[in-house]
């Protein structure tokens, strides 16, 4: 077993046996760094100071890097996740007419709350817990959501752990 997968199993863990004796479980928790890319485009979603998204040619730094950030209460196929930015500690954002940005996280936010399949899964609809709406992107490097399109290759991304 590896060490990321330790540590996962551990959080797992510690955050069962603290629901079990009554204890505080946090609503959030990290689980790993990686990079979100669009399959189509093969470009990484990329943020910035300013709380800007938007992708660029996959390079691998800190603006490039999410943590993914689970609910740990929410169960397998899909899971409740936002998605902070290492660079600047933001999370991943919208609101209903489509517009993505970074704003401080917070836990309160549903806006911030996105779900999808397990990470490291091929074929990924990042989808809006609050809207529905599925993160989206074109060749210009703009992020936004739209509803969902099975035939919008735009709307498929990966989460990689690879830099």
């Amino acid at each position: 077993m590896t060490r990321k997968n330790v540590t996962g199993l551990l959080v797992v863990l510690l955050a069962a046996v603290m629901g079990a004796t009554g204890l505080a479980v946090p609503a959030f928790a990290e689980y790993e760094q990686g990079q979100v890319i669009d399959k189509f485009t093969g470009r990484c979603l990329d943020s910035n100071d300013q709380g800007e998204v938007y992708t660029l040619p996959c390079y691998g730094n800190n603006n490039q890097r999410w943590t993914y950030v689970t609910k740990t209460r929410t169960a397998p196929p899909y899971r409740d996740f936002k998605l902070q930015n290492a660079a600047t500690g933001r999370c991943l954002d919208s609101n209903s007419q489509g517009n993505v940005y970074t704003l401080p996280c917070q836990d309160w936010n549903t806006y911030q709350s996105w779900y999808g399949p397990l990470l490291n899964h091929a074929d990924l609809y990042i989808t809006n817990d609050f809207t529905h709406r599925v993160l989206d992107s074109n060749t210009s490097g703009q992020v936004y959501t739209n509803n969902r399109q099975e035939n919008n290759d735009y709307q498929h991304w990966t989460y990689c752990t690879c830099y």
